[in-house]
Parts: C-alpha cells; sequence; structure tokens
C-alpha cells in the first residue's frame, strides 16, 4: 500500500519515476508539500525534472482519488526499489522501464488529442510526444475508462497491447 501513490503518479500524472523518487539524480524525493489538493496542481520542481524546467501538472480526477487517502502536508513521496520490485515479483506482471510514464502519454493523448497539452503536462517537447506517445489505435473510449481507473475496484478490466487482439 506505501507504493500506492508513486504508482498512481506514475501512470496518472506521467512523472517520471526519477522526479518521484529522486534516485541517481541528486534531488530530493517529491515531496507531499508541492501536491495541491484544493487546486488538483502538482508543482515539480526544476532541479526534479530532467530538462531542469519547472513545470506545473493538472491533477485527474482518479489520481486524486488514489492519492487522497494517503495524503501528508510534507514529507517524501514513499518509494524503495526494494518494495517495488517486491510487488511487481509478487504480481507477476513484467515490467517495462518507464512503462507507466508511457501508459499516460498514450492516454492523455487519446483523451484529448492534443500534443501540445500532453507535453505540456510531461515537461516533453511536442516531437517526443507525437514519437512516442501518439498512437493512432489508441481510442478515446479506451482513454475514457483509463481515466476512470479508481481504488473503488469498481472500473472495467482494460486489455493493452497483445492482450487486447
Amino acid at each position: 500500500p506505501d507504493l500506492v501513490p508513486y504508482v498512481a503518479l506514475g501512470l496518472f500524472a506521467g512523472l517520471r519515476p526519477s522526479e518521484i523518487h529522486g534516485e541517481f539524480t541528486g534531488h530530493a524525493p517529491l515531496d507531499w508539500r508541492f501536491i495541491d489538493f484544493d487546486k488538483k496542481l502538482i508543482d515539480v520542481e526544476p532541479e526534479q525534472t530532467k530538462t531542469r524546467d519547472g513545470r506545473r501538472i493538472a491533477m485527474s480526477a482518479n489520481l486524486i482519488e488514489w492519492l487522497f487517502p494517503y495524503r501528508r502536508e510534507h514529507g517524501p513521496i514513499f518509494y524503495t526499489r526494494s518494495a517495488f520490485l517486491e510487488v511487481l515479483k509478487k504480481s507477476g506482471i513484467p515490467y517495462v522501464k518507464d512503462v507507466m510514464r508511457h501508459t499516460f502519454g498514450t492516454m492523455h493523448w487519446a483523451m484529448h488529442r492534443n500534443e501540445g497539452e500532453t507535453a505540456i503536462q510531461m515537461g516533453d517537447t511536442i516531437k517526443t510526444v507525437k514519437t512516442h506517445y501518439v498512437n493512432p489505435r489508441a481510442e478515446q473510449t479506451e482513454a475514457e475508462k483509463f481515466w476512470r481507473i479508481t481504488p473503488s475496484g469498481k472500473g472495467e478490466v482494460i486489455r493493452l497491447g497483445a492482450e487486447a487482439g
């Protein structure tokens, strides 16, 4: 359960793993004080980002639902590599590097069909969004399902990749 905020921020905010945990980058982990539930915004400081440009990320309704039970006034978002690897091992789900961020990018684009908006959310360029996240086969109806995934468990199972065929 301690890793829920980490995974939710990767999937539903598109944060790079290093922007959340700070490992190997020389900066501190993302702190809860930068997550504003009232304004529904996450502030990412320049020193936390790959490009050294800070950004404000709009929080989706489902991200708020995932994070709200874990919220704190301040302190780092919990992450340890060993805990994350243990969860992956127990789940049996193979992990591909940056899969959470890539899933966010594709689903954000599929929902909004706006490369510029997706680029702003991700702190990337439009060219990078077009190259890595735009998938003409990603349907808006599937993106709508993705943005309804909540901790209630009342959502639908979404088949992705090879499973979708």
